[in-house]
């Protein structure tokens, strides 16, 4: 069970607790003392989605304006609609405080890839 849970969309939650847990509020996730953990995270994020759904990791330096330049993000998975940028999901999970937050964008680009 436990080598199967790894990378799971079900572990998508449990990084999402520990972020809750972590941090009280995004202010504290975006302090520099955090930026190991966050990665870590992020990195975790990205290729949870990435194995599932395919695709690969990229960094846009075209447009300074763009919301993601310069952060990593992931490109051609299957059913993706729009930028997906793992960071961003990391923060905004600890922002809107949901719990499944990040699961149920995997969730629904999932849901996109199989119709």
């Amino acid at each position: 069970m436990r080598g199967n849970w790894i990378f799971s969309a079900e572990s998508l939650k449990a990084i999402e607790a520990f972020a809750l847990r972590a941090y009280a509020s995004i202010d504290a996730l975006k302090q520099p003392s955090e930026s190991v953990a966050v990665d870590a995270m992020a990195r975790y994020v990205g290729d949870t989605f990435r194995r599932h759904l395919g695709g690969s990791w990229f960094i846009d330096f075209s447009d300074p304006k763009n919301a993601f330049y310069g952060l990593p993000q992931l490109k051609g998975m299957r059913g993706q609609t729009a930028q997906i940028c793992p960071m961003t999901l990391a923060s905004a999970s600890t922002d809107r405080r949901k719990g499944d937050f990040i699961h149920t964008v995997f969730r629904n680009i999932e849901k996109r890839s199989t119709n």
